[in-house]
C-alpha cells in the first residue's frame, strides 16, 4: 500500500525519468479536500500511488485534473526524511532489479 506516499514517489519518479508532476484534489470521507500527487512522461499519465485511493472508506475516486506542480509544491506534503527514504528505497529496487 503507498498511502501517503505519492509527493515523495511523484518527485524521485521525475528525478530518475523527468516529465511533468501533477495533481489532482481528493475528497475524503469527511468532505477534507486533499492534493494528490502524480507523474506525466511522454505525455503519458503514471499514477504509482493509485493503489491508495482505492481505499473506498477513505476516499471518493478521484477526477485526475492534471494540474502542473511542482517538485517544491510536492515537498510542502512530506515529513522530514520522507524524501529521502523514498530515494534509498527506490534505489535499492533498482539495484535489486540490475542483479537479477
Amino acid at each position: 500500500m503507498s498511502y501517503g506516499q505519492c509527493a515523495a514517489t511523484a518527485i524521485v519518479i521525475q528525478e530518475r525519468y523527468g516529465g511533468e508532476i501533477l495533481r489532482s484534489e481528493i475528497t475524503r470521507s469527511d468532505g477534507a479536500k486533499l492534493r494528490h500527487f502524480y507523474n506525466r512522461i511522454d505525455g503519458k499519465r503514471l499514477d504509482f500511488t493509485a493503489d491508495q485511493l482505492d481505499m473506498r472508506e477513505h476516499w471518493s475516486m478521484p477526477e485526475y485534473l492534471d494540474i502542473p506542480s511542482s517538485a517544491a509544491e510536492a515537498e510542502t506534503e512530506l515529513m522530514s526524511g520522507q524524501l529521502d527514504e523514498m530515494r534509498r528505497a527506490f534505489r535499492r529496487a533498482i539495484e535489486r532489479e540490475d542483479a537479477v
